[in-house]
């Protein structure tokens, strides 16, 4: 069994798990198989983030909801992911290295995350041309999907730039297993900070101020 696979059973794992807990699971035949799906993969699971620790990639494990880290990484060559635009048009994270960068992940679905999206587009209109900026929709086919996505951001008539995670590629190379995140990557290609949970405006802003600074 594949990273990919392993991920998408755990998101649809949690999914049932839910149902479960409120009382809304209806097919318990299917909610019984795919717990157990779940307990064949736990070995799996455990050996693929050992492995993933053991090529030096760091699963994030801060939870806070109130500040954003406030211990800078040291240095720390960012993963590549591809994602595709509104267009369908696969775009890499290494396409995007030469200016400061902000990753978010988020979902329509999501209400923390379309709380923070307002001020994700009032930064970017003030800092987008020195921040480059990758709003990544965890596209899931499911929940959300392009059509859905494409929808939502018309709506509401955000302006920065949209990409859809629709292979997962984005959401496996960072361990992402809450949302919103959001990822800080310098200039150079490091991933200098990050953010589980939603982030406040100021922190924000404080982060693309320090970003632009260094960059100079």
């Amino acid at each position: 069994m594949d990273a990919s696979t392993i991920y998408i059973y755990l998101c649809y794992g949690m999914h049932w798990l839910l149902n479960i807990v409120t009382g809304e699971a209806d097919e318990p035949e299917a909610v019984e198989e795919c717990l157990a799906a779940m307990r064949r993969i736990s070995d799996q699971t455990a050996a693929y983030c050992a492995a993933s620790r053991a090529e030096g990639f760091i699963f994030w494990e801060d939870s806070s909801t109130t500040n954003i880290n406030p211990a800078m990484f040291n240095a720390y060559a960012a993963p590549d992911f591809t994602v595709y635009d509104m267009d369908g048009n696969a775009v890499t994270l290494y396409e995007s290295f030469g200016k400061p960068l902000v990753v978010n992940f988020w979902a329509t679905w999501c209400p923390p995350c379309k709380a923070e999206m307002p001020y994700f587009d009032e930064l970017y209109k003030e800092y987008g041309d020195r921040v480059d900026f990758m709003m990544v929709n965890i596209t899931d086919g499911q929940r959300d999907t392009t059509a859905s996505v494409k929808a939502f951001i018309g709506s509401n008539k955000y302006s920065f730039p949209v990409y859809c995670d629709s292979e997962m590629s984005a959401a496996m190379a960072y361990g992402v297993n809450s949302i919103p995140m959001t990822l800080f990557i310098d200039s150079e290609g490091n991933l200098i900070n990050y953010k589980v949970g939603a982030i406040s405006e100021n922190a924000l802003e404080s982060m693309l101020l320090k970003m632009t600074e260094e960059a100079e």
